[in-house]
């Protein structure tokens, strides 16, 4: 017989429908999985490079770790979901550290859509193929969501699925870091750390091997000591040093277990909940623990833009675990500005802590129009700003600028991230990029002028390339994008004698006139927990309303959308009109914003063939 080593094409794939099929316990019940990672995640593996003790990752306390620790007991764990037949664990585990730091910090209960996160991942994949922490973080990354499950709740049958698409909802509250805790491998450290980050943030994201046979779990205690593939996400929610290694199927060389929140109803387990030994030696192993942090509620930015729509895939500069491609200690992005736009913040990745870096922003730079592009990010711009900082911890991190910087409408602003102090660096880049230019999926493709990676020479002085032309796309056939992001406050609103008040049908609004532009998408409204619509011609106006008589739980209101396509110049306003009998929506136009210029009614289908420059909808009874 012939045998053929099966290419890496052909591991993934399999790999794949391995973690999305469905799996059986001792109950009897259909289980799914579904936990996939990147094939280069490894290169992600976080560490602490000044401090060889892993357990001062995380914020430093007083008190020692306890013997054991369970955040229900301080009432910080949302209930139980189930993900039944589909692959959608990754989901359920990485919303379940979002809903966990919003309890815990006293910002009520929430439960936030698991199907509107798999649905809009960035790279195109199917809902029944799986994801993985990187899957997760490109969504919330790019303000996609996190959004409520009510206005999009969740299909657990993979026939039922594709008949239940997901609309695009304006999201609940941005995710604005994520924070990687090292893998586990064998030591106390590492325990360590990732008993001080459920401390610190009531639960983390781990993936595991999840092979549910007599010879791993006995009762609901699970112990694997074999070196198989991670198909499995779940949120670990405490540990106890104690827990008996008798209650393993096979013993554990120890006592001790982490107790660990399952996505698989409350019925399975004990009370959806089980225990993995701590001498698993896949659990948390290969991936690093992921958390997802909200943003205060005071400290929200009005837009994101980043190349980066699928989240981090791996880190070109770790010599640890693959060849190199870079070495650099610089980076950038370059973006066109819009009205009214004031740059508030930056969020990069690195896989190192602690880690000293500077950020500078360029304004009025040229971008690379040429075959080859522009020869540095910087190419005639003024340098506007420029910060210090640290990062505490491996992950993502928002970093606010100390200043606001004003950007002028259609000129080029970049972003540079420099890594200082001594060696290693980390490089991370984005190959989960769209199978088309859907902006909704990240939209413009990674192209010439819109990245770099440098070098500090010797004397000071900096080399750049494009990373278009920097080699990597001979080995990734869907390219990359640098992983940095750009936070913007819109300008000012219009005055309240500008706003429109009430519409000519008699539909009571209340509006909120800004500037509004946005790297990655075009403008998309569900008018599910609001509704939203204006457009310019040469600006990107938007308002945001809620009205009487509409209510986001009936799904004739929550399915209806509306989008502004403002690529050729003019608004091309599409709909998608689910509203039933009951409803009635007119488009309104206006020449100005000045308190003179009166709304009027435009042909709904062709609202740029009347003349206005701004556009509204009214939606009635």
């Amino acid at each position: 017989m012939k045998v053929t080593t099966p290419s890496v094409t052909s591991l993934t794939v399999a790999f794949a429908l391995l973690a999305s099929s469905p799996a059986f316990a001792d109950d009897s019940a259909p289980r799914a999985m579904g936990f996939i990672p990147s094939h280069n995640a490894a290169t992600l593996r976080a560490s602490m490079i000044a401090n060889p003790k892993r357990g001062a990752l995380l914020r430093a306390t007083a008190d020692p770790l306890p013997a054991q620790f369970d955040a229900r007991e301080q009432g910080w764990i949302t209930p139980i979901r189930d993900q039944a037949q589909v692959g959608s664990c990754w989901a359920f585990a990485a919303v379940a550290t979002i809903e966990t730091q919003l309890k815990k910090s006293g910002r009520g209960e929430w439960d936030f859509s698991e199907k509107n996160m798999v649905n809009h991942r960035g790279d195109g994949i199917p809902f029944d193929y799986g994801g993985g922490l990187e899957t997760a973080a490109g969504y919330v990354l790019r303000g996609s969501g996190p959004v409520r499950e009510a206005y999009d709740p969740y299909v657990g049958n993979t026939n039922d699925w594709p008949k239940a698409p997901s609309p695009t909802l304006r999201p609940a509250l941005r995710v604005q870091d994520i924070v990687w805790v090292p893998p586990l491998d064998g030591t106390s450290e590492s325990r360590a750390a990732l008993k001080s980050a459920i401390r610190e943030y009531g639960a983390v994201e781990v993936a595991m091997a999840m092979y549910l046979s007599e010879s791993y779990l006995k009762g609901y205690n699970y112990y694997c000591n074999t070196n198989i593939s991670r198909n499995h996400a779940v949120t670990v929610i405490g540990w106890n040093d104690n827990y008996p290694a008798a209650n393993f199927g096979t013993t554990p060389p120890t006592n001790g277990a982490w107790i660990v929140k399952n996505s698989w109803g409350s019925e399975w387990g004990t009370n959806g909940y089980f225990y993995v030994s701590y001498h698993d030696i896949a659990f948390g192993f290969y991936n690093n623990g992921c958390v997802y942090i909200p943003a205060a509620d005071d400290d929200a930015y009005d837009v994101v833009h980043g190349y980066d729509c699928g989240g981090p895939s791996y880190d070109t500069s770790n010599p640890e675990i693959a060849r190199p491609v870079f070495s650099n200690d610089l980076q950038a992005v370059v973006f066109t500005a819009a009205d009214g736009e004031r740059l508030a913040a930056v969020g990069v990745w690195t896989r190192l802590a602690p880690k000293p870096y500077e950020i500078a922003v360029y304004t009025n730079v040229t971008r690379g129009a040429s075959t080859r592009g522009a020869s540095s990010p910087t190419q005639d711009g003024v340098l506007a700003h420029s910060q210090t900082g640290t990062f505490a911890r491996p992950g993502f991190t928002t970093i606010p600028l100390d200043v606001e910087i004003p950007l002028v409408a259609g000129t080029g602003y970049a972003v540079v991230y420099r890594q200082t102090g001594n060696e290693p660096i980390s490089t991370v880049v984005s190959t989960n990029l769209p199978k088309n230019d859907d902006p909704f999926y990240g939209g413009y493709t990674f192209t010439r002028g819109n990245g770099y990676v440098g070098w500090t020479e010797k004397d000071d002085s900096v080399r750049w390339q494009d990373a278009y032309d920097a080699g990597i796309y001979a080995n990734d056939t869907n390219g990359w994008a640098l992983c940095i992001k750009a936070y913007t406050r819109n300008a000012d609103p219009a005055p309240a004698s500008e706003l429109p008040g009430e519409a000519e049908d008699g539909t009571a609004m209340l509006a909120d006139l800004k500037t509004h532009y946005s790297t990655l998408f075009y403008e998309t409204f569900g008018f599910g927990p609001l509704s939203g619509l204006v457009g310019t011609s040469g600006h990107s106006l938007w308002s945001r309303w809620m009205t009487t008589g509409f209510d986001p739980s009936i799904s004739e209101d929550k399915e209806f959308t509306v989008s502004i396509d403002m690529s050729s110049g003019s608004p091309i306003i599409t709909w998608d009109p689910n509203l039933g009998k009951s409803r009635t929506y007119k488009v309104f136009g206006r020449d100005a914003l000045a308190p003179e210029s009166p709304w009027r009614e435009v042909d709904r289908d062709n609202p740029a063939a009347n003349g206005a420059r701004f556009f509204r909808v009214s939606v009635g009874q």
